[in-house]
């Protein structure tokens, strides 16, 4: 619900209207935000594969790839102006689609 708030997209199409005048600002969005929520997910992914539970190769690769499913196109279709924000319906079958289809591809083989 959050990254696809108003003031959160306000804040995201800022940043990405300013990025070019300011990569310090974009560097700096990106650390404590989408960087930081990647780097903690690849963390606890590594962590998941040292039990075995799940086989990857580099965890900050996949934890990447993941997040952009669960962003899916939903997020650039609502920056863009296309269509408003998804229902909690919409959002929790976009969720379960990507953490199921995510799951399927990381299992032990």
């Amino acid at each position: 619900d959050v990254y696809m708030s108003p003031s959160v997209l306000g804040i995201y199409r800022i940043i990405i209207t300013e990025a070019g005048r300011f990569p310090d600002l974009a560097r700096v969005f990106y650390e404590k935000g989408p960087g930081r929520t990647t780097a903690h997910l690849a963390k606890v992914l590594q962590a998941a594969a040292d039990r075995k539970e799940i086989q990857i190769g580099d965890p900050l690769l996949v934890a990447g790839h993941f997040v952009g499913m669960i962003r899916d196109n939903l997020h650039l279709q609502v920056v863009l102006g296309l269509r408003p924000p998804p229902t909690e319906g919409e959002a929790q079958a976009t969720v379960a689609s990507a953490v199921a289809l995510f799951l399927n591809g990381v299992r032990p083989r």
